[in-house]
């Protein structure tokens, strides 16, 4: 613990986050943010391994003049986990179990520094429901950090409460979420599978939203300018304190990402809005099968893109099978295609005014990043929250279109193709061709882009709301 000095005239908020990728590196974002506002000290908890990933940042910041630091923790079977810590590749099921009940035994960890050090908050990841009861238990209120949208949180309030889902026919009978602002449909096949068998980490998922339910608040990275009726059903509906503070662009990790040069020489080659940009983040679920019907859909489609097609998240073997024969080749001799394989600048390229549209797999960090940039995404949902992200951006946002898939996949199931390479070649040309329909969607990613700027600066819906909660903090701090 070898980076905190304590000023007690600022609030102190204290940062708790998970491992994986997806829900580390945006709440260290967040906390960035939050720390550049005055009046307020940040300390992020965190293993050593996972420190390395932002500290340079953090030094940055504090050169800067940020109060910000952080408190190094150890993992108990640190040796047998160090390889995991941060979960930046895909890792087996049972390892992850591991580091789950590796993360619970550091209960008496975290009660010892908010014992110690009696910040006026723990931010804390929904995936440590246990950090409630030490919490409470402390005095500290808890407030949960959403690394998703507030749609989500207001459709999953719908499902544990009202259980629509429950007595159906079949997994593909549509069902509509009644109460929202907006017409919602899914059928069961979309749903994660906490909510459709009673097995795995269904128990956990039920214990993590009771924590969700009776902490403080929670923060979310997203806007009002997104999700403005939603904001007013989680209130007023849920009954739940909620501040929107984003969309914060999420800490860039020090990492090996492939070539930054050559693939900006090369957009730079292309016409504008003439590229797709295929992603599926860091632990998405693709069968073999479905690699091949995704390369030959983008070659048919004959548009440029460029595709982030990790092979190492299904297996540590060789990637020779993993695309059709002889297709490296052929894209890289006609130049249509790069293919990356690892991790990618993806804010960089979403940034170039090349790139056309996003084909994602609806992770929350990638949506906010396609958005941001006035990018029109291509749906392609793949587990958890993303069926959800989709219908948030396809049917209420209105920014972008189905590739259509209808089925989550997940670690206990056998892969297979859910979409065929013709949908991926119609969807690709649909969108980067244009036409009435997709100016449309441009027009509007575009102002949200505008708006999403312009409500983290000073006087910004997220700037406000921001400043509400340090405002609700330090009358809890002093009493006045």
């Amino acid at each position: 613990m070898d980076d905190f000095s304590n000023d007690t005239k600022k609030v102190s908020m204290f940062f708790f986050p998970f491992m994986a990728a997806g829900h580390l590196l945006p709440m260290i974002g967040i906390a960035r943010a939050i720390a550049s506002h005055s009046g307020v000290q940040v300390t992020i908890i965190a293993t050593p391994k996972n420190v390395g990933l932002f500290q340079e940042a953090i030094d940055r910041d504090r050169e800067n003049g940020h109060d910000i630091g952080f408190l190094t923790i150890e993992l108990p079977n640190k040796d047998e986990l160090d390889e995991v810590e941060n979960f930046l590749v895909h890792i087996p099921l049972g390892l992850k179990l591991k580091v789950f009940m590796a993360v619970m035994n550091l209960k008496d960890t975290l009660k010892d520094i908010l014992v110690e050090y009696r910040p006026d908050c723990l931010v804390s990841d929904p995936m440590h429901p246990w950090s409630l009861g030490v919490a409470e238990e402390v005095g500290v209120p808890r407030i949960v950090f959403h690394s998703s949208s507030l749609f989500w949180l207001c459709c999953e309030h719908v499902l544990w409460t009202s259980k629509p889902h429950e007595g159906l026919n079949s997994e593909t009978e549509p069902f509509v979420l009644d109460g929202l602002p907006d017409r919602v449909e899914f059928t069961k096949k979309m749903l994660p599978h906490w909510h459709r068998q009673q097995k795995g980490f269904t128990a956990f998922f039920h214990e993590k939203q009771k924590a969700d339910d009776n902490s403080y608040g929670g923060i979310t990275n997203s806007s009002r300018e997104l999700e403005y009726d939603y904001v007013d059903y989680s209130k007023n509906v849920m009954g739940k304190k909620v501040w929107m503070v984003g969309p914060v662009r999420n800490q860039q990790i020090n990492t090996h990402s492939q070539g930054g040069e050559h693939i900006l020489k090369w957009l730079d080659s292309k016409e504008p809005r003439s590229v797709l940009y295929v992603s599926f983040g860091t632990e998405a679920f693709l069968a073999r099968d479905q690699f091949h019907e995704i390369a030959r859909g983008l070659k048919a489609s004959g548009h440029p893109f460029i595709w982030v097609a990790r092979t190492e998240t299904y297996t540590s073997e060789g990637d020779e099978d993993w695309f059709p024969k002889g297709f490296e080749e052929e894209i890289r001799g006609s130049n249509q295609g790069l293919v990356i394989k690892g991790w990618a600048p993806q804010v960089m390229i979403l940034g170039h005014p090349n790139v056309g549209a996003f084909m994602t797999h609806c992770g929350w960090n990638s949506c906010l990043e396609s958005l941001t940039n006035g990018v029109p995404v291509i749906t392609w949902p793949i587990t958890a929250d993303q069926f959800f992200n989709e219908s948030l951006l396809v049917d209420v946002a209105k920014v972008g279109f189905r590739v259509g898939n209808k089925e989550q996949m997940s670690m206990d199931v056998e892969l297979k193709a859910t979409v065929t390479r013709d949908q991926i070649e119609e969807v690709t040309r649909r969108v980067i061709a244009g036409g009435k329909e997709v100016k449309k969607i441009r027009a509007r990613v575009k102002k949200y882009a505008e708006e999403s700027k312009k409500a983290v600066q000073q006087g910004g819906s997220s700037y406000q709301d921001t400043d509400t909660l340090f405002q609700e903090l330090k009358t809890r701090k002093t009493g006045l």
